[in-house]
């Protein structure tokens, strides 16, 4: 596959439509290209394919594997994915220090975000352990309010 290929837009635009299917073949053929930075996005464009799927583990399992090339742009959102699922599965812990690792990477206008998230993930650990919403930080920060 050319470079011109790998980066094209096939992917993303498939997922806009809702086309995940496509989107995840697009995806799967650019794994593994020679630069880490379009095979990170594949990653992430593959993982967010398979959580459309209702493919939890194998999204996070996708997403992880971001985290094993050298740091792209793509290592900060496989991050914020990552502390998103340890919401939605109750460990809060484990979803501060990923919300960490991803403010560590943020650009400058997402760093505010990421600190809200961490926070709502603590606050929430705070008043009700081992309770935790199972869809997203803001419900996480609902829950813990009622």
């Amino acid at each position: 596959m050319t470079r011109r290929r790998a980066s094209s837009t096939a992917g993303p635009s498939s997922s806009r439509s809702g086309d995940f299917a496509a989107a995840f073949q697009f995806y799967r053929r650019v794994i593994g290209f020679d630069d880490p930075a379009i095979t990170a996005a594949a990653l992430l464009g593959a993982g967010q394919a398979r959580y459309r799927f209702d493919d939890e583990a194998g999204a996070v399992a996708t997403w992880e594997s971001i985290l094993e090339l050298p740091e792209t742009p793509s290592t900060y959102p496989a991050w914020r994915e990552i502390a998103a699922a340890r919401v939605r599965d109750g460990d809060l812990q484990g979803a501060i220090a990923a919300y960490r690792e991803a403010e560590r990477r943020a650009p400058p206008e997402d760093k505010a975000g990421d600190r809200d998230a961490a926070r709502l993930a603590r606050e929430g650990d705070r008043q009700r352990p081992g309770v935790a919403a199972r869809t997203s930080p803001a419900a996480a920060a609902r829950s813990c309010r009622s």
